[in-house]
């Protein structure tokens, strides 16, 4: 089973969500082994296809090797805007596509997102959702989304690298530094 994880401290007993989904895989004496799923907030459910981080990761390390580039970096939007629904994904490259494999980048991350949750190539298949989309950003992109979040005062150690695309300003903030888009 999945489990969320709750943290309660002595201190009035306030509770806190940490939002970490983990799975217990056994127990050493009488405490529980866990394996890291998933952040809670950062599943995509898209037309009923549920995609984890560790999907969406393997799925990447996919399309890295099959295109022979080296993801920086990357994050997903579910742009529920379009009909039928895709998911719009940014990623920050070392290098470029190579001009042979530029006509297969959408089909070779849906191949590699098929890989690791079939549900996602049925959806593609009886059209509840469309190809992806696959948005390449300038380099230092991420690097400078950090820095922005640093100078508004946020503490380090709480800006998280953004996988899952969830507002509008984080939106309009990657769609501003893509140099080419696949469809």
């Amino acid at each position: 089973k999945l489990y969320e994880i709750v943290v309660t401290s002595l201190a009035g007993l306030y509770r806190y969500r940490i939002k970490d989904v983990v799975r217990i895989t056994g127990f050493l004496g009488k405490a529980p082994l866990l394996q890291f799923g998933y952040r809670k907030d950062q599943l995509i459910n898209i037309t009923g296809v549920k995609l984890t981080i560790e999907h969406i990761q393997n799925a990447i390390n996919g399309l890295e090797r099959r295109l022979g580039v080296t993801v920086l970096d990357y994050s997903l939007y579910p742009e529920t805007t379009h009909t039928p629904w895709r998911i719009r994904a940014f990623i920050e490259i070392e290098g470029s596509i190579p001009p042979e494999k530029e006509g297969d980048v959408c089909s070779i991350f849906d191949e590699e997102l098929t890989a690791v949750n079939a549900e996602h190539g049925r959806m593609l298949k009886i059209g509840e959702s469309s190809a992806s989309v696959v948005c390449v950003v300038r380099r230092n992109t991420y690097g400078d989304y950090r820095a922005q979040r640093a100078k508004e005062k946020q503490s380090g150690n709480q800006i998280k690298t953004v996988r899952y695309i969830d507002t509008p300003e984080k939106l309009e903030y990657f769609n501003g530094s893509v140099i080419k888009i696949y469809e």
